[in-house]
């Protein structure tokens, strides 16, 4: 619509009912979604407290079957999280406890996506559970549960100077000498100081 208004014409509003609709559209899917989530909330809360009740008494492993019921019963959108976001956590604790790492890692991850705080030190203990594993192998000289435990450990997102370490002396293992040394100098620009005697001892092999 134009209006004159002296010597000026103006463009004055008018109402687009594709733009109308489309954010009626919007809002309603914002609602749905909402209401899908509550609903979603109260369904789920009996599994929650039956979870919550097997972690207490030490059993992990029917808490777990608790959680991976819900998730297989009820799919929810990334808005509708949050509902059995908690779930997951005290999934992840069940795992860390049974030592199954690469399943708390994933369990952590996934709540960590959804929204929930102190994921990070959950993972960091992962990360050193999986380490001071890696350790007992190294001791013992098996390299394969040593590559194992180290890539579960970087699996939750930290790292360290002794996990490339311990690739280095697996690569040195297989006599695969160039990856060796890669995984070494990544070590010693982590410092972590046994990295300078591996290269050493590298060089007089090569």
């Amino acid at each position: 619509n134009i209006c004159l208004v002296g010597t000026r014409a103006q463009i004055l509003p008018t109402t687009n009912l594709y733009d109308t609709n489309l954010m009626m559209a919007h809002l309603n899917a914002v609602r749905q979604m909402s209401e899908r989530a509550a609903q979603i909330r109260a369904t789920v809360q009996p599994y929650r407290e039956r979870m919550y009740q097997f972690y207490r008494e030490g059993k992990y492993r029917e808490a777990l079957e608790v959680c991976y019921e819900v998730r297989r019963n009820y799919v929810y959108y990334v808005h509708d999280n949050k509902a059995i976001s908690d779930m997951e956590i005290i999934a992840g604790d069940c795992a860390t406890r049974m030592r199954a790492y690469e399943a708390a890692t994933d369990w952590y991850q996934t709540a960590k996506q959804a929204g929930e705080t102190g994921m990070d030190s959950r993972l960091s203990n992962v990360f050193e559970l999986a380490i001071g594993d890696a350790r007992e192998a190294y001791r013992n000289r098996n390299y394969s549960s040593l590559w194992d435990n180290v890539s579960l450990a970087l699996k939750t997102g930290w790292e360290s100077g002794e996990c490339y370490y311990y690739y280095g002396v697996c690569y040195e293992q297989s006599n695969n000498l160039r990856e060796a040394k890669k995984m070494y100098k990544l070590a010693k620009k982590k410092k972590y100081a046994p990295a300078i005697i591996a290269l050493q001892e590298l060089k007089k092999k090569r």
